[in-house]
């Protein structure tokens, strides 16, 4: 049903030119590994994103800025990582080079946060899907995040990172050739 949702909740993608955000080198290279088989390309952001990124987050995110690993986090603590998605999320969101959204979540207790942050970016940001993919995340958390997720009208994949991925790949051609009738 996620690719559904993707297709009843996400606008028309403009572009396809992805934000990642994540906790791991190893979920962000099977994101990326993906998006090539897809032909999406990693966004590549502004130097003030990137200054943002880099000064704010850290991390292991490289120089590009894009994709956002933030591993490991300053502190293991859920109002940090809170923190990185948000400020993250909101530097790409803002990015005209951005064209969408990526979230790699590994959420267990010690790092888990309220996803309902995402309800401003969301409102401030209506013209650029969000994708949620929950990367072995413990049970009660990954409940949580669907529940707010669902609320919030992203679409989140439990370890289905493919079909997260070819989703997005989906409604930009959907929207691609709606474009070519026209």
């Amino acid at each position: 049903f996620e690719i559904a949702k993707i297709f009843l909740w996400c606008p028309e993608p403009k572009g396809i030119n992805l934000g990642i955000i994540g906790p791991s080198s190893g979920a962000i290279h099977l994101i990326v590994k993906e998006m090539r088989k897809q032909h999406l390309s990693l966004a590549k952001p502004s130097e003030i994103s990137r200054e943002i990124i880099i000064d704010k987050v850290g991390g292991s995110t490289c120089a590009f800025g894009n994709p956002v690993d933030y591993w490991p986090p300053e502190k293991f603590v859920g109002i940090k990582i809170c923190g990185i998605y948000k400020t993250s999320s909101e530097a790409l969101l803002k990015d005209d080079a951005v064209d969408g959204l990526i979230l790699a979540l590994e959420f267990f207790t010690e790092i888990e946060f309220d996803f309902n942050i995402y309800a401003p970016l969301v409102k401030k940001y209506p013209n650029k899907p969000i994708i949620t993919i929950l990367v072995q995340a413990e049970h009660e958390g990954a409940k949580r995040v669907i529940k707010s997720a669902t609320e919030l009208k992203i679409p989140a994949f439990e370890n289905e990172i493919e079909r997260a991925v070819r989703g997005y790949r989906l409604l930009y051609d959907y929207y691609a050739k709606i474009k070519k009738r026209k």
